[in-house]
């Protein structure tokens, strides 16, 4: 049967000398032990067959700490596979990868987990079929203005030490590396980008392991972009997407990225809320539920794909797909994360969604002005009824520099957001 949801129920019945325990789905009794949810989908993700999709923040096992835990990085591939999903980053605490084996406050000089994570997961790329993972770190680094905040490491051969809020001590300090530094001597075949930039910590975060939010000024030219999808839709979305817009509004080519940040959350999330005190669970941050999808093919390995997501020709979404192109006169085109040295004429644009993710609402297509710092809404079309639609729009009476940058919707409220396409008016 397909295009319906499986309820799982799992019982355990476990014997502990003369007594018998039945256990429903977990043991956790401040939890709901409610039943798992899949739903069986006849329809493969929405995009055509030369683009994959990736989960860019995910943690394994050797994220390890008081409150935060992972999947072992081998079971990663059995579940993410059957969703339609291609590769994942695994950006494992830098104030976890740097401890002792099962220990959380006693530090490795040696670093033999962040060494054993390196061979495992090249280990994993050499025998897995059909997938990749994208060996990483969530590197604590001071933003300049004292505070902690995050940022993914992709595919380095070096470890960078961040452990000002990894709760090592009652109160935390400072990163010892600042971004920039890092940043700075960050390899070529390397990527880096702020994790979810906008997420608020809570107070308690605030004061004793001074965790902040990447602030305005943050930015420099190999720091790739903002990984501003985190599962959630919240506070911290909106703000990473404004933030974003005026960081192109400036001129800056930076792009957009999406990952869940989810600690072996396949179906529901479950964490330590109080250390030896109390759990929560919720509905967001899963594996694969914010998606980056990227024209590319993981058959060329870990360094070729992250070349193709550093160039930008990258959407994030919750379902939908999309994507277009902008064109001159003289038939000179541009792909999402180019620039036309011209003025454009036209834009074709393919939008793709399926029976699970709704079927098409609208599609957005938006300018920014860069000389005058504003966005626009350029056009605001419907395509509803369809599955899958491909436009031609009309693009006139623009300014002389500019972008333009493509987001589709779903009758469901699903939505895809394009990176933009750049142009300029050559020189006389």
């Amino acid at each position: 049967m397909k295009d319906h949801w499986l309820e799982i129920e799992c019982i355990a019945t476990v014997k502990i000398k003369n007594h018998v325990h039945i256990v429903k789905n977990d043991n956790y009794s401040t939890l709901s032990n409610g039943n798992f949810k899949t739903y069986i989908d006849s329809e493969p993700l929405p995009s055509p067959a030369e683009w994959i999709w990736g989960d860019l923040h995910s943690h394994s096992s050797w994220t390890e700490d008081q409150v935060e835990f992972g999947i072992p990085a081998e079971n990663i591939s059995t579940l993410a596979k059957p969703m339609g999903i291609s590769f994942c980053a695994l950006t494992d605490h830098s104030y976890d990868l740097d401890d002792l084996p099962d220990y959380w406050t006693k530090n490795d000089s040696e670093l033999k987990k962040w060494k054993k994570s390196r061979k495992q997961i090249k280990l994993l790329n050499n025998n897995i079929d059909n997938f990749l993972i994208i060996p990483g770190e969530e590197v604590s680094v001071d933003n300049g203005l004292g505070k902690n905040v995050h940022m993914a490491v992709l595919n380095s051969s070096k470890f960078y030490f961040g452990n000002g809020d990894g709760f090592e001590k009652l109160i935390s300090k400072a990163s010892i590396n600042h971004y920039a530094r890092i940043l700075d001597n960050l390899p070529k075949d390397s990527m880096a980008f702020a994790a979810h930039p906008q997420a608020k910590p809570p107070i308690l975060q605030k004061f004793f392991i001074k965790r902040g939010v990447w602030n305005q000024w943050d930015s420099h030219q190999k720091l790739s972009g903002y990984q501003i999808m985190n599962g959630s839709l919240k506070e911290d979305f909106i703000n990473g997407k404004k933030k974003w817009i005026q960081q192109i509004l400036k001129g800056k080519k930076k792009y957009i990225y999406a990952g869940n940040d989810s600690h072996g959350n396949f179906n529901r999330f479950r964490q330590v809320k109080l250390p030896m005190w109390k759990l929560h669970e919720r509905n967001y941050q899963i594996f694969g539920e914010h998606l980056t999808a990227v024209k590319s093919t993981i058959t060329r390995g870990v360094e070729n794909l992250l070349d193709d997501i550093k160039n930008g020709q990258v959407i994030i979404s919750n379902g939908p797909f999309v994507n277009f192109t902008i064109h001159d006169d003289s038939n000179h085109k541009a792909l999402i994360g180019e620039e036309l040295l011209s003025i454009p004429t036209k834009s074709n644009i393919t939008s793709i969604s399926t029976k699970f993710f709704g079927i098409l609402k609208n599609v957005k297509i938006i300018l920014g002005d860069i000389d005058k710092r504003q966005e626009i809404v350029y056009h605001n079309i419907s395509i509803s009824g369809h599955s899958r639609k491909t436009l031609s729009v009309q693009l006139n009476n623009l300014p002389d520099r500019g972008y333009f940058r493509v987001e589709v919707f779903t009758q469901k409220d699903k939505f895809a957001l394009s990176n933009p396409i750049w142009y300029s008016k050559p020189l006389p």
